[in-house]
C-alpha cells in the first residue's frame, strides 16, 4: 500500500526489487545478532547473580546497584 501511494509502483514490483536487493550476509547477521546478545546478557546476569551474597536483601541490592 505504501509503495503504491508514495512510490507509484505495484506490490509485485516492490517485492521483486526487495528480494533482489536482499543479501545472505544481511540475513545471517539478522539471525545471529539476537542470539549473541541474548547469550551475552544471560552470561553477565548469571555471573553477577551467582556472586550475590546476603540472601534476599542481597539480591535486591544487586539488582538495583548502579554501575
Amino acid at each position: 500500500m505504501i509503495a503504491f501511494l508514495f512510490l507509484h509502483i505495484d506490490s509485485r514490483q516492490y517485492w521483486s526489487t526487495a528480494w533482489r536487493a536482499l543479501e545472505w550476509n544481511d540475513v545471517a547477521q539478522g539471525l545471529m545478532k539476537p542470539f549473541v546478545f541474548a547469550f551475552a546478557i544471560a552470561l553477565i546476569g548469571c555471573f553477577y547473580g551467582l556472586r550475590t551474597t546476603g540472601g534476599t536483601q542481597g539480591v535486591g541490592r544487586a539488582t538495583t546497584r548502579p554501575w
